[in-house]
């Protein structure tokens, strides 16, 4: 894909975005999309088959993105890398906050299919639960590992759904740091 594909694309799902914040998904309109991005409605095509398909690449671009940014954090508090984990948190909230207007707009649609919260959570599980498991970690007391990556995911979109909502606070990224880490060094038992 050349550069002008690559910028045609990122314009068409700004465009989606944009109107989202205005309107519901269902009123969206191909013609829509195509003015708002300013291209033709044949261009649209020649990217996506219909807004479905533009709304799962843009879901599927921001699912990956959350997964990455908190991934990273993971493998730092499960590594035990104090520093790097406490300092990573804050960096969670800024990166966050940079992409505010639109993780809210997409944490906020309400279509079947298309929730970035639960396609957040499914992949951040098993993320979870993939490096408990690879990493040979037991849990003690026994405790399912699902239960322990269950909760450790709903305490980061909380958190990331919260700061969205509020703005970066210290406070709240000093308590996340403290249950993640109560989490994991009373639970989790090389």
């Amino acid at each position: 894909m050349d550069l002008r594909q690559i910028k045609t694309e990122r314009n068409i799902q700004q465009a989606l975005v944009q109107l989202l914040s205005e309107q519901d998904f269902e009123k969206i309109t191909i013609a829509d999309i195509a003015k708002t991005a300013q291209i033709s409605r044949s261009t649209f095509y020649d990217h996506y088959p219909d807004k479905y398909a533009l709304l799962d690449a843009v879901m599927n671009y921001y699912t990956d993105y959350l997964l990455t940014l908190t991934e990273q954090r993971i493998d730092a508090l499960l590594a035990r890398d104090r520093v790097a984990f406490e300092a990573s948190i804050a960096d969670i909230a800024d990166h966050l906050l940079a992409r505010r207007q639109t993780l809210s707009v997409l944490f906020a649609l309400d279509l079947p299919g298309y929730d970035l919260r639960d396609r957040w959570k499914q992949r951040l599980q098993a993320h979870w639960h993939e490096v408990v498991e690879s990493k040979g970690l037991t849990v003690n007391p026994p405790t399912p590992s699902s239960y322990i990556s269950d909760v450790s995911t709903d305490l980061l979109i909380n958190f990331a759904q919260w700061t969205l909502a509020h703005g970066k606070n210290a406070a709240t990224i000093d308590q996340l740091q403290k249950l993640l880490s109560l989490i994991f060094d009373q639970l989790i038992v090389n």
